[in-house]
C-alpha cells in the first residue's frame, strides 16, 4: 500500500514521494507503479468536488518499475518525476497511485488503485490525504467545495 511522505517543499505538492510497501505474504514480481490523474487544477479554476475519477488515464516512467518487491520491502516513487512547475502555485489535486504486479508464482497480473487528494492548510501549505475511490473529494463538505446531489 502506498503512503505519502511530507512534501520536501511545503509550497509544492509535487515534491511529495510515495512509498509502496509489500504488506502481503508473498513477494511481488514485475511491479509497475503509475500515476492516475483525476484532477489537477490551479485554484483560479474550479475544482469539481462532485467528480469521481476512474483513473483510466495512467502514466508512469520506467524508473517506477521494480523487478521484485519482497515481503515487507519498500519502493519509493517521486511525484516530481512528472512536474516541477507547481512550486508556489495554489494547486488542488485528485490522483491515484496505481500498482500493477504479479504475485509470486501466479501467471497473472493484478492491479490496486490508491487514491490521494491534496488539501491546503490555513497557512497555504499542502498535505495529502488518502481518499476512498468511490467518494467525491469534497467529503469534508467545506463551503468552497460543496456537492449537492441531484434530487
Amino acid at each position: 500500500m502506498p503512503s505519502p511522505a511530507a512534501p520536501l517543499d511545503p509550497d509544492d505538492p509535487f515534491s511529495v514521494s510515495f512509498e509502496v510497501t509489500n504488506n502481503g505474504f508473498v513477494p511481488l514480481n514485475d511491479v509497475d507503479v503509475s500515476l492516475g490523474v483525476g484532477q489537477i487544477v490551479t485554484m483560479d479554476k474550479k475544482f469539481d468536488g462532485c467528480f469521481i475519477p476512474s483513473f483510466a488515464s495512467q502514466i508512469g516512467p520506467s524508473s517506477w518499475h521494480a523487478d521484485t518487491i519482497g515481503i515487507d520491502e519498500h519502493f519509493t516513487v517521486l511525484l516530481s518525476d512528472f512536474s516541477r512547475a507547481t512550486k508556489g502555485m495554489n494547486v488542488r489535486m485528485d490522483i491515484a497511485i496505481v500498482v500493477k504486479y504479479k504475485p509470486w508464482i501466479l501467471p497473472i497480473h493484478k492491479q490496486r488503485i490508491f487514491r490521494f487528494v491534496t488539501y491546503a492548510k490555513d497557512n497555504g501549505q499542502y498535505y495529502w490525504r488518502a481518499w476512498p475511490l468511490g467518494m467525491p473529494p469534497n467529503g469534508w463538505k467545506t463551503a468552497e467545495y460543496s456537492c449537492v446531489p441531484p434530487r
